[in-house]
């Protein structure tokens, strides 16, 4: 049986094609526009807003030789909370599968999710007293941890969100006076990360940390000062701090209401001399000395007393010995005022030091602790500040906030009830690059 002959086929589809070689060209890039149309399409289309995996990031400090930016940064990265918050701040479980509390709020119930070393998690909060105070902790069932508090607390899970266990997004790798290296947490049941690996670049002074984020050397910092910096977002990330003047309400010459409400609203009277006391450091020094100018120029009699941080903290304030006190106002990272502001606090072990007794301060307080969405405690808060102001109790000078730039190629997701300016970092595991 004779072999075909290739090659006259091949001839045949040669001179075929170049017979129709134009049509042939035309269906060609027909198939190309239509092809690349498609892909086109489908990369348009793609969501460009979805955080990517990879990356380095690189941040600057500055050099204080306690160490205590750089080691409060090192908790951040390197531990969790048992429980955080989601890209639009809502409470989210971490190292745990659910939760739930009694009518009281004295005990809450804590499923871990597998995988989770319970004794390693029980061990941190019996060590917690500062946030937990004499609670006690126990193991029930395969993965429960059970926490029964002496008292009731609605805001414990607001607490439990603070970075205490090894459970972080990052590890501790080299380090030295310069520089830090983090890299992802491989660890079962530790925060996933989408950036590879952070490294923190310590600086001589402010100026040099400048310099390097106007040189684009780091991604990240810190500043104390707005700045316009190209190829940086600024983001103003505020805490639940304040600077507020108080009234001893139970003292001369503050028992008279319509006083503290002219002092509150600019129309000081010219009667009734009192000293506002205040710490000798700023920005508390600052602020009262201003204060003093404009109450003096507005005709009220009043005097200056500056005594030492630790001093009007641990003796002047507690033991009410003020007629005006300008302190920082901390509600902590629960965001409660109960402590400061309700009437139950007005004992001598409380932390009222006002003596105000209102109901209408005592039911915003309320309302800010029957939820545990932070926005809405904010919002409460806000309104409780306007009462406060109102009722002649305390006037609220200014917010602490800390101005933080970051590269624009950097998805950046703020920290939810951030409470120093190492806090920005208590949701890096939610940022990326872009």
């Amino acid at each position: 049986m004779p072999l075909p002959d290739f090659g006259k086929s091949w001839r045949r589809l040669g001179r075929t094609i170049a017979k129709h070689e134009n049509v042939l060209l035309a269906i060609l890039a027909v198939i190309i526009l239509t092809s690349g149309g498609f892909w086109y399409r489908q990369f348009s289309q793609k969501d460009v807003s979805q955080p990517t995996v990879g990356g380095t990031y690189v941040e600057g400090i500055v050099f204080d030789s306690d160490k205590k930016e750089l080691n409060q940064i090192i908790m951040r990265l390197t531990k969790t909370g048992l429980l955080g918050f989601s890209v639009d701040g809502n409470l989210e479980s971490v190292l745990t599968e659910k939760w739930s509390v009694n009518d009281d709020k004295t005990e809450y119930r804590l499923t871990l999710i597998e995988g989770i070393a319970r004794d390693e998690i029980i061990n941190v909060l019996e060590q917690r007293t500062d946030l937990l105070g004499d609670a006690a902790i126990s193991a029930d069932l395969e993965r429960d941890v059970v926490i029964r508090l002496v008292a009731s607390d609605p805001s414990l899970p607001l607490l439990l969100t603070r970075p205490m266990f090894d459970y972080g997004p990052y590890k501790l790798g080299k380090a030295n006076d310069q520089t830090t290296v983090f890299s992802r947490n491989t660890r079962k049941g530790a925060v996933a990360a989408y950036i590879n690996k952070i490294i923190v670049h310590t600086y001589p002074s402010v100026a040099d940390l400048k310099s390097a984020l106007i040189q684009n050397r780091i991604d990240g910092a810190a500043l104390p000062t707005e700045e316009n910096i190209k190829k940086y977002q600024r983001y103003q990330i505020d805490q639940s701090k304040y600077y507020a003047v108080l009234f001893n309400t139970n003292k001369t010459p503050f028992r008279d209401t319509l006083l503290r409400q002219a002092l509150t609203n600019g129309t000081a009277p010219s009667s009734q001399p009192f000293i506002l006391t205040a710490s000798d450091q700023d920005p508390h020094k600052t602020l009262a000395q201003d204060l003093v100018t404009k109450w003096q120029s507005a005709g009220a009699e009043v005097g200056l007393d500056l005594r030492p941080l630790d001093e009007v903290t641990s003796t002047i304030g507690p033991a009410r010995n003020f007629q005006a006190l300008l302190i920082g106002v901390d509600y902590g990272s629960e965001l409660d005022p109960y402590y400061i502001w309700d009437s139950s606090q007005v004992r001598a072990t409380g932390n009222n030091v006002t003596g105000v007794k209102d109901p209408d301060v005592d039911l915003l307080i309320s309302q800010v602790r029957s939820t545990l969405d932070v926005k809405s405690r904010q919002a409460t808060i806000v309104k409780l500040h306007q009462t406060l102001v109102t009722k002649g109790v305390a006037m609220f000078l200014t917010a602490e906030s800390v101005q933080y730039y970051q590269s624009a190629k950097i998805h950046f997701v703020a920290p939810t009830l951030p409470k120093s300016s190492a806090d920005r970092f208590l949701a890096a595991a939610k940022w990326s690059v872009k």
